[in-house]
């Protein structure tokens, strides 16, 4: 068979595959987060739902994960701290940071932030969410003398993820926007709530 026939007969697979998941009723998802693996980000598994439990087939066979419950529309958490995240039928089969690929309007980034900011926080045992940033320049200004603000400490994180952004301007980086918008929020946050004030 030449390249272009195997190709064929691939996606033809994977189109099998993933239409006996939906029969099976498994759902199929893609980690987002591993505490103890962070090489499984983007791998695609499949989820049944009824039991929590995760499997590298769309069949049910091979279980290679279980206890995951659902904590909010498209993520399932187990208690080890894996996420998954529900793949929408139009994004199956394509890049997850293709624009193309049904892309985010405004509120699902900021949904998707909310997410991801409650799972940090359940992560590092903080009820409303991880905020490292005020720790960081109180010991960034101990070590150099300077007088950064929480503020700006986020602001300097936004502004990595929007430079990562255009460094390659032909190719959009999902996580870096995603960031982006959750590291203005916390920026937003910190003016807000006064820790921007100088002492």
């Amino acid at each position: 068979m030449d390249d272009k026939t195997i190709r064929l007969y691939e996606r033809l697979v994977s189109e099998v595959a993933r239409s006996k998941a939906t029969a099976s009723g498994l759902i199929e998802v893609v980690c987002v987060a591993c505490p103890s693996d962070p090489s499984l980000h983007g791998v695609v598994w499949y989820l049944d739902p009824s039991d929590g439990a995760l499997h590298m087939h769309p069949e049910g066979r091979c279980q290679c994960d279980s206890g995951f419950a659902q904590v909010s529309p498209t993520l399932w958490r187990n208690r080890w701290g894996v996420v998954v995240e529900v793949r929408k039928p139009a994004q199956r089969g394509q890049p997850k940071a293709n624009p193309k690929a049904s892309p985010k309007t405004s509120v699902e980034f900021l949904q998707a932030c909310i997410d991801v900011q409650v799972e940090r926080g359940k992560e590092y045992d903080q009820p409303g969410g991880e905020r490292s940033m005020g720790r960081c320049v109180q010991a960034f200004n101990a070590i150099t003398g300077k007088d950064l603000t929480e503020a700006e400490g986020w602001l300097l994180l936004q502004i990595l993820k929007d430079v990562r952004q255009w460094q390659n301007p032909g190719r959009y980086h999902e996580d870096s926007a995603l960031d982006g918008v959750s590291y203005s929020s916390l920026k937003a946050e910190a003016l807000a709530t006064g820790a921007d004030e100088n002492a």
